[in-house]
């Protein structure tokens, strides 16, 4: 037989699977019932709560008294009617889900959301197409790109073949945190071509592409370090020997100046966004063209064929100190120690350039605009405006350079 126990509250002997024990969570409220102070631990019987299904009352399961022990001490009265019982109360069924019908709802739901999320993506390639018209010059063409026109190409990448460029950077597929690249290294070349060549903002690019902002970041520095390996590794300086540099002098230029081999040098500037750094910002600024930039100067043979490039100075550099510290000088006496008796070889520059260092027995010919800047007359020194025509020639060479960089 099952054990008996006294209620606390009422004195009835009941069964033990009907008694439940006074914890401190519902000690207060019983205490409230019974109208005494009811001991910890001690036993009430089931009679004075609401049907329940747990043997034991916690906070999440809380005593529900009867309405008719309650008092306004009771946070959780009964609702059901004084005197009313267990048998009183309506038998719950119990259906056996219906797995068919929730199957149908669930693919449902499926459905609708794989819509929706349709609809969504529509809506996106039209929002997102007016923002890169704004930030993209020439939009239209670069959607376009996949038709592989030459001109769009070179206009775009400064390429007119991109599998040539892939070719000889050979750049490997990136493994990120064990996940491959979304982007192909073609497409990684040509994001990094847009930005370099068209000055592309990064929202731009990631707009186009598809992906957030620093995805495409990634991409393109990680592009630009293997770029930087590559073409760090070749060579800068293209000296011509006695009888090539001859040979690309035209002969309107041998017959005004007979007996001279000439290189022709230039600096240029190539304008970058403004740097939120002032100290930086200040670096970068360059005077003459009133714009942020990086600058650079390249040597060139008289038709044109670049046989020196100078590294990358800031903005702020002026032309003639950018030559004087590049090393050309030592370069250019160390190549030519062997000079021929048969040819004076020059410099020719513009305005910038009448006080720079030439190696030893070479001569400078100026354009005459640098006349009010020479420092002093030297017999080395030849201000003439005839140089003009032919050191266009540089020139015309970094517009070449400008056409690739847009």
């Amino acid at each position: 037989a099952m054990p008996t126990f006294k209620c606390t509250i009422c004195d009835k002997i009941v069964e033990s699977d009907h008694m439940h024990h006074i914890t401190p969570v519902i000690i207060d409220a019983l205490s409230a019932v019974a109208g005494k102070k009811l001991r910890e631990n001690g036993l009430c019987c089931c009679a004075h709560f609401e049907v329940h299904s747990s043997p034991r009352f916690t906070k999440k399961n809380p005593a529900k008294v009867k309405l008719e022990f309650a008092t306004p001490r009771l946070i959780t009265p009964s609702n059901r009617p004084a005197g009313a019982t267990q048998r009183d109360r309506a038998p719950v069924e119990l259906k056996k889900p219906d797995l068919q019908s929730q199957l149908r709802d669930a693919l449902q739901r499926v459905a609708d959301l794989e819509k929706q999320n349709k609809e969504l993506k529509n809506e996106l390639e039209k929002a997102k197409a007016p923002i890169l018209r704004r930030l993209v010059p020439n939009y239209d063409a670069v959607v376009d790109l996949e038709k592989d026109s030459v001109d769009r190409l070179k206009y775009w990448c400064g390429v007119s073949k991109l599998s040539s460029v892939h070719q000889f950077l050979a750049v490997g597929s990136e493994e990120t945190r064990g996940r491959k690249s979304v982007l192909s290294d073609l497409d990684r070349i040509v994001l990094t071509l847009f930005w370099l060549r068209r000055g592309l903002p990064l929202q731009a690019l990631a707009l186009f592409a598809g992906l957030d902002k620093s995805n495409v970041s990634r991409h393109v520095d990680a592009t630009i370090e293997i770029m930087y390996q590559y073409f760090n590794q070749q060579p800068k300086i293209f000296f011509l020997s006695f009888n090539e540099w001859l040979s690309r002098h035209p002969e309107d230029l041998r017959k005004e100046f007979p007996g001279i081999l000439f290189y022709f040098v230039d600096g240029t500037v190539v304008e970058v966004g403004e740097s939120g750094d002032v100290a930086f910002r200040r670096m970068l600024w360059n005077n003459k063209h009133k714009i942020h930039a990086f600058s650079f100067f390249i040597v060139v043979a008289p038709d044109g064929r670049i046989v020196y490039v100078s590294t990358v100075d800031n903005g702020n550099v002026h032309d003639k100190t950018a030559w004087e510290e590049s090393g050309i000088v030592d370069e250019l006496e160390e190549f030519y120690m062997e000079n021929s008796s048969d040819f004076q070889l020059a410099v020719g520059g513009d305005k910038a350039y009448p006080n720079m260092t030439v190696p030893n027995g070479w001569h400078k010919y100026i354009t005459k605009s640098g006349e009010k800047d020479a420092a002093e007359k030297s017999p080395r020194l030849h201000l003439t405006p005839q140089i003009a025509k032919y050191r266009a020639v540089v020139e015309r060479t970094i517009g070449k350079l400008k056409d690739w960089m847009g």
